[in-house]
């Protein structure tokens, strides 16, 4: 969209939710995806929220495995999950002795004006209506509280430089969107589109940056594989002295 900077498909996907559901329902498949972002990716993510006013209450919302949620526990009293995977959901709840709700936002059950802080790291480029998201996530959040988001930034280097290969060799292929294969991305955001999603339910901006992401390399890859993760890790080396990195983070505060 040339006016607000989303990124998104057209035509656009309906009836997509059950293909996502089953490949992240699975807890085989999520911790293949997430076993090498560590501690260190976190603290990196959420180090920038910890300066600002003593927060008490805080959400993971999407919180799949519990990765983040290992995290938060060291720094907060309470620590509550949003997972709509049920499987996920539980074996969380289990695993870090936590209450995780297995809804969808716009189904929970939760009290209004609950939590002092929400983190949606990589969750929101997931929903369809992220304008219905964030307002329900606003409805559970305190006055003055705090959202902290990161999603991929769709206009960033890497993406573009990856983009560019793509049609070298004639292939058709928005690196920004994948609809209907892993990862399931259904929306694309840049500073810009992000910007003008929180303002117009009623945030205010704090803090916006760009960071990479880490890129693993699995045990057992092909060739292929390990020469295609080798290569964006070099691009990631020559593009970032540029800034506009692969992962947007925005801390936002609820007026």
């Amino acid at each position: 969209c040339e006016s607000c900077d989303f990124y998104e498909c057209d035509p656009s996907f309906s009836n997509t939710e059950s293909l996502e559901a089953s490949y992240y329902g699975s807890s085989q498949t999520y911790n293949f995806m997430f076993e090498a972002i560590t501690e260190k990716h976190f603290k990196k993510r959420s180090e920038r929220l910890l300066n600002y006013a003593n927060l008490r209450k805080v959400m993971d919302f999407g919180c799949g495995g519990g990765d983040l949620i290992k995290f938060l526990k060291t720094h907060y009293d309470e620590v509550v999950g949003l997972e709509p995977s049920k499987g996920l959901a539980k074996s969380t709840a289990q695993k870090y002795n936590v209450p995780v709700f297995d809804q969808r936002i716009n189904d929970s059950s939760i009290p209004n004006e609950e939590f002092d802080a929400i983190f949606a790291i990589h969750s929101i480029e997931h929903v369809l209506n992220p304008h219905e998201t964030i307002s329900c996530l606003k409805s559970i959040l305190k006055k003055g509280g705090y959202m902290c988001i990161e999603v991929p930034n769709s206009n960033s280097n890497i993406y573009r430089l990856q983009n560019l290969v793509h049609r070298f060799f004639g292939k058709k292929i928005a690196t920004q969107l994948t609809p209907l294969h892993p990862p399931f991305h259904h929306l694309g955001y840049t500073e810009k589109s992000m910007t003008y999603l929180l303002k117009k339910n009623s945030f205010k901006i704090k803090d916006i940056y760009t960071l990479n992401l880490e890129t693993r390399i699995p045990q057992n890859s092909s060739f292929k594989s390990v020469f295609f993760a080798g290569a964006k890790i070099l691009s990631q080396l020559i593009l970032s002295p540029f800034g506009n990195r692969e992962a947007l983070i925005v801390i936002a505060q609820k007026t």
